[in-house]
């Protein structure tokens, strides 16, 4: 048993290695529509792999990449245009025209325009002996312009960045960024509101100041109808006010901020999913293209492609108990005694059927794997053993195998041929011979081939 023990460790230290998978990239480039015919991709189970799409639009189109293998179903797509408001640039600003509308004076004479800009700016207000109110209601008609300039300046900053949005949409990408130009056109309409908003106040105070300094006035005829009139627009004003600076407030501006970073980010032309695993024996990639707005008047395209399991080659060891066509000759000697002497005769035994014993094989092979996980394979085997039965012998196998396993461990079945020695009658023993003195080494060890069968466990690698 000592000898047996120091024979096998060799052969069941052995290294364990993993196996590093690689990460394929499939990729279709939707310049040659035709690029992906013929694809004919191998991956072994448990591989890594992309999805990518090169020269896409993706602003004109939203990507649906579905995958179904033996185990998974799943669907990755890109954000689609209800997820975004990708509107807004264009209606806001035709909103804001349609609803601010402040006019009430139908004809008034704005005489001197520069002139009464520097007073309402500086509050010196003179007014006329004949209608005190003439200058305020100038003014009025001032700031009436001032809200439809800052109207037209709105609409006209927003048309250019709704112009580059649409060729963004059409041309997949725009040389300059889009988030840029719409935040710069947005730093220019804050500083016109603020500056609005400030002529609005003044003009405001310089009204209420008059009211109040004027009020025994005011309550004559015919001051009072203009008045009135003066305070109708005074609150027309302020609601147009309001309306302006909700146009530029943050709740509205986000959503376009996000919508032109948006725009900005897929000016790279390509799509790429997350690494996905490939499962089972095979799995079916579907790629959908889909217009994002029916309006842009664009087809839909669609593919599919099928990823197969390689016939993956794999490397294993482990220890397997076998059976051998060896048979050993046994002899026997008998004693005969007479009066005058004793002699010994050799007399054969049953040889032994077979022999049983252990063996550290090193395999190597093809396996496929099916889709209830479990792999088959086929392989050649070779290595040593050594026998368990009477007598301990080194022995060397050379075969054919089959393994039934999943993933790293595997049950072997192997068959071919041993080679070592069996135990024969000796060349000095005859049959028949008679000896004097008991006969020894009756049989020698010789040199042999026969067939083998073995069963074990087998660890890839």
């Amino acid at each position: 048993m000592k000898k047996l023990s120091w024979f096998l460790i060799p052969f069941v230290m052995l290294p364990l290695l993993n196996q590093v998978k690689g990460q394929e990239i499939i990729q279709f480039d939707l310049n040659d529509p035709a690029s992906h015919i013929g694809l004919d991709k191998k991956l072994r189970n448990g591989d890594w792999y992309q999805v990518r799409l090169k020269n896409i639009n993706l602003n004109a189109y939203m990507v649906n990449v579905s995958i179904a293998d033996s185990f998974y179903t799943f669907t990755l797509k890109t954000p689609s245009f209800k997820d975004l408001p990708m509107d807004l640039i264009s209606t806001l600003s035709s909103d804001l025209l349609s609803s601010i509308d402040i006019s009430l004076f139908e004809s008034v004479d704005k005489g001197n325009i520069e002139t009464l800009s520097q007073k309402y700016y500086s509050r010196e207000l003179s007014h006329s002996p004949n209608n005190p109110l003439a200058e305020l209601i100038q003014i009025a008609s001032l700031m009436e312009q001032d809200i439809f300039d800052f109207k037209n300046l709105y609409n006209s900053k927003m048309q250019e960045v709704n112009i580059q949005r649409n060729e963004a949409i059409v041309e997949g990408a725009i040389n300059q960024s889009l988030n840029a130009l719409f935040q710069k056109n947005l730093k220019e309409l804050h500083s016109e509101i603020d500056l609005l908003n400030q002529k609005i106040k003044i003009y405001l105070l310089a009204v209420n100041d008059f009211l109040v300094q004027n009020a025994a006035a005011i309550s004559k005829d015919p001051l009072k109808a203009d008045v009135e009139k003066l305070k109708a627009f005074n609150t027309e004003l302020v609601k147009s006010q309001n309306k302006l600076n909700e146009a530029l407030s943050a709740e509205k501006i986000s959503s376009m901020l996000l919508q032109s970073r948006f725009i900005d980010k897929n000016k790279t032309m390509t799509y790429t999913t997350m690494p996905q695993r490939f499962n089972g024996t095979k799995a079916t990639v579907s790629v959908v293209l889909t217009p994002r707005d029916s309006s842009y008047m664009l087809n839909a395209y669609s593919t599919k492609f099928v990823i197969d399991q390689k016939k993956s080659f794999y490397f294993g060891t482990g220890l397997s108990f076998y059976i051998a066509g060896f048979s050993d000759q046994n002899f026997s000697t008998v004693k005969e005694t007479s009066a005058t002497d004793t002699t010994y005769s050799v007399v054969a035994e049953d040889p032994t059927k077979f022999e049983v014993g252990i063996s550290s094989l090193l395999r190597a092979g093809l396996y496929h794997q099916y889709e209830n996980r479990v792999e088959l394979g086929g392989h050649l085997s070779f290595g040593p053993g050594v026998s368990i039965s009477e007598k301990v012998r080194p022995r060397i196998l050379f075969g054919l195998g089959i393994s039934i396993g999943s993933g790293k461990h595997a049950v072997s079945i192997d068959g071919g041929f041993i080679f070592g020695s069996e135990q024969q009658k000796s060349n000095s023993i005859n049959d028949g011979d008679i000896f004097s003195e008991r006969p020894e080494n009756l049989t020698v060890n010789t040199p042999t081939t026969s067939w083998f069968g073995s069963f074990g466990y087998m660890l890839k690698f």
